[in-house]
Formats: structure tokens, sequence, C-alpha cells
């Protein structure tokens, strides 16, 4: 639908259809309380009786009475609000057949200060409102309290554009995790893409699962580290001298981490005895080597060489 931006409320055809079918609704439904009342009988409320109020019909067997139609007809408030003719002046009355301009006569569309065809009036209230102001200056009040101004909506038109631009890395990145049609989409904006958009899209993505990887060694090393530095000095300790944070430690040493089911001192230290003898996990220190690598994995910048086609 063509159209400003806030004139959604009066180009939208099918609500003013709505409005009168909804206006016949409520006035069958009406009929059919006032005249189940009068002859003393309750009102349907089922599934059924939606057919008779949208679309009309007979309900009552008897004779009329006073509330009914003379008939006793309910009205067809689909027929009668979605016939052809009315239809077709919902269309022409926003413009869409025949295609005009014509919704923007409506007095509830609303401007920005650039596009108001009211801003010549808008501006000469303003002016008036000046003088008139100015004159009870000139006879001793403070004609400013009634010094006002026509609101105006402003509004900075800015051109669209794209998220991401062809042939940075930025665009790559983005593209690296859009995997959808419509995540692409929103990242170039609608733009073709390139052949090297998603060779560097797809080297970046390998890559980023190599840094994961590493992050995780890393950590994991460090950890162990530190659990083995502070399990050293408790291993001459005699057991009878081992406190229960201390069981922690040697604990965590030789599983990785605390069992759940280990709650008193008693429990850690039965645990302790049975594994101390055991095979100590391999301990791979981090050193100042892994790190630079880690760090230059990192802040790695993927280019065309680093890709298949490079």
């Amino acid at each position: 639908m063509p159209g400003l931006l806030n004139s959604t409320h009066v180009t939208q055809e099918m609500e003013q259809l709505i409005v009168e079918l909804k206006s016949i609704f409520y006035k069958n439904l009406e009929t059919l309380t006032r005249g189940c009342l009068n002859r003393h009988r309750a009102i349907p409320s089922g599934g059924e009786i939606v057919g008779l109020l949208l679309f009309g019909g007979s309900f009552f067997d008897e004779q009329p009475c006073h509330y009914c139609t003379a008939d006793n007809e309910f009205i067809n408030a689909s027929k009668v609000a979605g016939c052809k003719k009315k239809v077709s002046g919902y269309f022409a009355k926003i413009g869409f057949s025949p295609f005009t301009r014509k919704y923007l006569e409506n007095k509830r569309v609303r401007y920005d200060s650039a596009s108001d065809p009211r801003t010549e009036e808008y501006d000469a209230l303003e002016h008036n409102n000046e003088i008139a102001c100015g004159f009870l200056d000139v006879f001793g009040y403070n004609g400013s309290l009634l010094l006002a101004r026509v609101e105006r909506k402003l509004r900075n038109v800015t051109e669209q554009q794209p998220l991401t631009i062809p042939a940075i890395n930025e665009r790559a990145k983005a593209l690296a995790h859009a995997v959808t049609h419509g995540q692409q989409f929103k990242v170039t904006g609608g733009h073709h893409l390139t052949s090297n958009d998603f060779l560097i899209a797809d080297a970046i993505g390998c890559l980023e699962k190599e840094q994961k990887a590493m992050t995780v060694e890393r950590k994991t090393r460090q950890k162990q580290q530190l659990q083995y530095e502070s399990a050293l000095p408790l291993f001459e300790k005699p057991e009878s001298a081992l406190l229960s944070k201390d069981l922690d430690i040697l604990l965590r040493y030789k599983l990785g981490e605390l069992p759940g089911n280990l709650k008193t001192k008693a429990e850690k230290l039965r645990r302790w005895q049975e594994l101390k003898d055991q095979p100590s996990p391999t301990l791979q220190p981090w050193t100042a080597e892994d790190e630079e690598m880690y760090k230059g994995l990192m802040e790695k910048e993927i280019t065309l060489a680093d890709t298949a086609l490079g």
C-alpha cells in the first residue's frame, strides 16, 4: 500500500469495511436480545448464533414483536458491508483503486513539518499570535504568557544504508554468523554478495572454532596447574593434620571437581585415601609460548590469502 509512514490508520481499507460490519453485527445482536427478552426466552449464546448475526435470516417462529424487524428478518451484515459498490468506495477513498493519493486529503493524516500542506496556515497563525501578544506588551501586559506555537512533527530523513558494505572484514564477520537468508539480507541490505565475502566468511567461521577450542584448552590447563600448585604443599602433610578445606584441594587436584556427595571430613578423608596412590592427572603447564600463540590466534584478521582461494 503506497503512502506515508504515518497514514496507515487511514489507508487500511479492510478496517473501513469492518467498521460497518461490526455496526450491523451489534444491531442484529440488540434485535435478538430484545426479541428474546420480550418473548421471555433465553438468549442463545452458542456458536451457531454467530451465523445469524453475520449473515442474517429468521429466528423467531411466532409473529414479530415490537422490537423485531417487521418481517422477522435479521440484516445480512456481510452482504451489506461487503457489497461491491461499498468495497469499491473504500478503495477509491484511500486511493488504492483507482490508484491515487487521495488518502492524503484525510485530516487524520499526520505530516512532518517539511511536507505538511497546512504549513502556510500554521505560519500565519503564529504570526498573528505574535502581533497580538506584541499589542499586549505595548499596553503594559505580559504578552509572552499567551505566545503560542503550532506543534509540528520533525522527521530527519536519512537514506537507508545496509548494515555493512562490500569487501570489508565487518561484512564477512557478520556473514559468518548469518545462517538464514533473512539474516544475510539484513547484513547486506539486499545487495549482491561477492565470492570474496563468502570465502572470507567461511574462513572466519573456521577461525572462530579454533579460537573457541583453544580458549577451552587454556582455561582447563590453567585450572589444572592452579590445582596442582595449591595441592603441592599438602602432599607431605600427615593425614591426621589435614583440614576439611585441605582435603577439598587434594580431591580437586585428583578429580578436577569436588564430588557433591562428600559432605563430612570423614567422607572426604576416606575418598582421599582411595585416590592418593592412583596415578595423578598429566600436568601440561600453560607456558608463555602458549599464551603468545593464544593471543596471536585471538587477534588474527582473516584476509583472502587465508581462504581456499589464497
